[in-house]
C-alpha cells in the first residue's frame, strides 16, 4: 500500500515531466481482416534525466525505462512507460486526487471504456464502442498539444518514420477498403471519423468530447 506522500509524489512527476493519454495503432493479426482495424490503448509516460527517479516509479509502479536520444551532447534521458487500459487505469485512479496539470487527461482515459467487448456480429454495438474511444483519442491529442501545429507535426514525423501503405485520414485511419467513404461530390471520407460524428449527434458519446 501507498503512502499519501508517494502517491503525491507520482502525481508531481505525471503533472510535470509526464504524459496522460491515449495511443492509436492498426492491428488485423489473426482476425483474418484484410483492412487493419483502429486500435486505441491508453498509455501514459514521464521523462526526466535523473534515472533514480524513474527507478523508483519502476518499484511501486511497475512499468520499463528506456533510453531516450538528446539533441545536447553529453546528455541522457530516460523515459518511464506503461500502456493498456486496466494498468494505466489502476494507476490513475490512485494518483488523481493529486494531479493538478494532467486532471483532466487523466478524467477521459478514466472514461475509456477498458472492458467494452465488441460483437462481432453486433456491428452497431462494435461502431458505438470505437466511436467513443476514437472520440477521447481526439480530445486527448488535442489537449496534449505543445504550441501551435503540434499535433501536425507529430503525424508528419509519424509518417516519415513509418509510411504509410494506404492513404490515411488526418487522425491517422487508412483510407481503404470498409473504412472509405466515396461521396456524391467526388471527395473521399473516413468512416470511422464519420461515425464518431453521428454517434456524438445522437448523444451516444459523452457530452464532454467534441468532434470536430
Amino acid at each position: 500500500m501507498l503512502t499519501p506522500a508517494e502517491l503525491a509524489y507520482m502525481a508531481g512527476l505525471v503533472d510535470g515531466e509526464g504524459y496522460v493519454g491515449i495511443g492509436l495503432t492498426k492491428n488485423n493479426l489473426g482476425t483474418g481482416q484484410i483492412t487493419p482495424k483502429p486500435v486505441y490503448r491508453p498509455r501514459m509516460s514521464v521523462v526526466n534525466r535523473h534515472r533514480g527517479a524513474l527507478e523508483w516509479i519502476v518499484e511501486r509502479f511497475g512499468g520499463n525505462i528506456l533510453e531516450k536520444p538528446t539533441p545536447e551532447q553529453n546528455a541522457t534521458c530516460y523515459s518511464w512507460n506503461r500502456s493498456g487500459s486496466n494498468v494505466v487505469q489502476a494507476i490513475l485512479r490512485q494518483i488523481r486526487p493529486y494531479l493538478i496539470i494532467k486532471a483532466v487527461q487523466a478524467d477521459l482515459v478514466l472514461e475509456f471504456p477498458a472492458n467494452a467487448v465488441c460483437g462481432r456480429w453486433d456491428q452497431e454495438k462494435t461502431l458505438r464502442i470505437r466511436a467513443e474511444k476514437d472520440a477521447l483519442y481526439r480530445k486527448l491529442l488535442e489537449l496534449n498539444q505543445r504550441g501551435p501545429g503540434h499535433e501536425k507535426a507529430q503525424r508528419i514525423v509519424k509518417a516519415r518514420a513509418y509510411p504509410p501503405k494506404k492513404p490515411l485520414c488526418d487522425y491517422g485511419h487508412e483510407l481503404v477498403g470498409w473504412n472509405l467513404m466515396n461521396l456524391s461530390n467526388g471527395r473521399r471520407r473516413c468512416r470511422t471519423c464519420h461515425n464518431a460524428q453521428v454517434y456524438r449527434s445522437r448523444g451516444g458519446l459523452p457530452h464532454s468530447l467534441e468532434i470536430h
